[in-house]
């Protein structure tokens, strides 16, 4: 985790002209100080360097190759990156070199992941970890099972995902390897903040900066910080978003690029401070940094916050282009996450309540709570607006999935949008002013506990509700304190009585 001494050390022997073979080896470890310090194009610069040292064809020019592919393609130069790797195959191939096989399996499937392919994606990457077993090389195995969490965040297995981060937490424990530790700190931050499991981005917030002081990782700190900064932003917490997010973008600016992630929670912040024209300007940048660079996978963490923004800002043009956007990730992708949010984008460009309402019934079978909540608020108010019935109860249901992952801000905005269709907060809770009883528990809690009465177990109804077990604890524990039950068959029994 050393970056800037391994780099000073590359450097330093560099300047002494060694011979061509150790001028190449030089040139490679220059590239990956510079790559984990997300410092991009300067890695792929010594990579060129590289590549001219040795011989054409022969296996250390099939490893660079690969390497180079493998910083060319999430740098948004996805078909110069994808030839690179094709022809460092070749020589894999030819070579029977495993490790090159697998880096350059890496790179592919990330070509096929960013525009949209997710299972391409996924599958390419399986053979790539297979090959990085075979290789022998323990950091390349790794790489290859930290990636293979990643591919479960963008398939919705965030369970999953966890299970497989944490199980490398622990071994990085035991081994003492403390930049591992920040990654996997900061791809959980990716995780929660995705899943709406917000409660527990604290303590790893709290990781980072233990972390971060001994070890010069710079990668995947811009998306994690950007992360907080929106969950900041949702809990009406301006000034630290404004804080996490001007940390993200310095790390940004290290990497030699603007991402587009970056100008999108700058354009949440901005709406979040009451300038909408320079919001709608700030989407902008994040569409045309997405679009040039080919990366219609990264629309689903804030494509509908650009069609939203828009269509609040006037800018009909840029709705309509997200919303067509999001329509073709969702052919591509074949996942039900991202056929909800194009059936919502579409909904919202040409106000249109039955695709609303298909959208949040579509979302209602994924994991992903922001989403579903965001969907709901939408749907009930174009519903309520138009004084239809359904408007709120689908409010309420955003509510309440705002209140459970505390988006203080949120919860504020529905409130208004009840108060303004003549509900007051007051009215939501008639039916269960109780605090003890079946009446005092939520709709969440009634699910889970339901559940329960029908003989399943937490991990099945966290599969069936498509939450995490942590989440169904919780809402056992609630229940357990409003009931006053004691034990499981007490609790399915009263389950069973309603």
């Amino acid at each position: 985790g050393r970056l800037d001494d391994a780099e000073r050390l590359a450097r330093s022997v560099l300047a002494d002209t060694p011979m061509p073979d150790v001028r190449f080896r030089l040139h490679k470890a220059l590239s990956d100080a510079l790559y984990w310090s997300e410092r991009n194009r300067e890695a792929v610069a010594e990579l060129e360097r590289a590549v001219r040292s040795v011989p054409g064809g022969d296996r250390r020019q099939g490893r660079v190759l690969a390497e180079l592919a493998a910083r060319l393609v999430p740098d948004g130069h996805i078909e110069r990156g994808l030839r690179r790797a094709r022809a460092a195959m070749e020589i894999g191939r030819r070579e029977h070199d495993d490790t090159t096989l697998a880096i350059a399996l890496e790179a592919l499937s990330y070509g096929r992941l960013l525009p949209g392919w997710i299972g391409d994606g996924r599958r390419i990457q399986r053979l790539a970890c297979g090959y990085a077993q075979e290789s022998g090389d323990v950091h390349l195995a790794w790489h290859g099972r930290y990636t293979r969490a990643w591919y479960a965040m963008h398939i919705d297995h965030f369970d999953q995902a966890e299970a497989m981060l944490l199980e490398e937490r622990q071994r990085a424990e035991m081994q003492g390897v403390g930049w591992r530790l920040l990654l996997i700190a900061r791809s959980l931050v990716l995780v929660y903040g995705t899943g709406g499991r917000w409660g527990e981005l604290e303590p790893l917030h709290a990781e980072i900066d233990r972390l971060q002081p001994q070890n010069s990782i710079g990668m995947d700190s811009a998306n994690a910080l950007s992360m907080l900064a929106i969950v900041a932003i949702h809990r009406d917490e301006l000034d630290r978003a404004e804080t996490l997010l001007n940390a993200a973008e310095q790390h940004g600016r290290l990497m030699g690029r603007y991402d587009d992630l970056l100008a999108a929670t700058h354009g949440l912040l901005l709406e979040a401070g009451g300038d909408l024209p320079a919001a709608v300007r700030m989407m902008k940048k994040a569409a045309t940094i997405a679009e040039r660079k080919g990366f219609l996978v990264r629309l689903r963490a804030y494509g509908i916050d650009i069609v939203r923004i828009a269509l609040a800002g006037g800018d009909q043009q840029l709705a309509e282009w997200a919303a067509a956007m999001l329509e073709q990730l969702a052919q591509r992708a074949r996942l039900r996450s991202v056929d909800g949010l194009a059936a919502q984008a579409r909904g919202l460009v040409t106000t249109n309540l039955i695709a609303l309402q298909g959208a949040v019934e579509i979302l209602r079978t994924t994991p992903r709570r922001v989403n579903l909540a965001r969907a709901c608020e939408d749907a009930g108010q174009l519903a309520a607006a138009s004084g239809g019935p359904s408007g709120v109860d689908l409010l309420r249901d955003a509510l309440e999935i705002y209140e459970e992952i505390g988006a203080q801000r949120d919860v504020a905005r529905v409130e208004q949008i009840l108060r303004q269709a003549g509900f007051r907060r007051g009215s939501r809770n008639r039916g269960r002013k109780a605090v003890i009883g079946w009446e005092s528990l939520t709709k969440s809690e009634r699910r889970v506990v339901g559940l329960l009465g029908d003989g399943l177990t937490n991990g099945q109804i966290a599969d069936r509700l498509f939450v995490s077990r942590r989440t169904v604890e919780s809402h056992l524990a609630r229940a357990y304190g409003k009931l006053g039950a004691s034990t499981r068959v007490q609790l399915a029994a009263m389950a069973a009585g309603h």
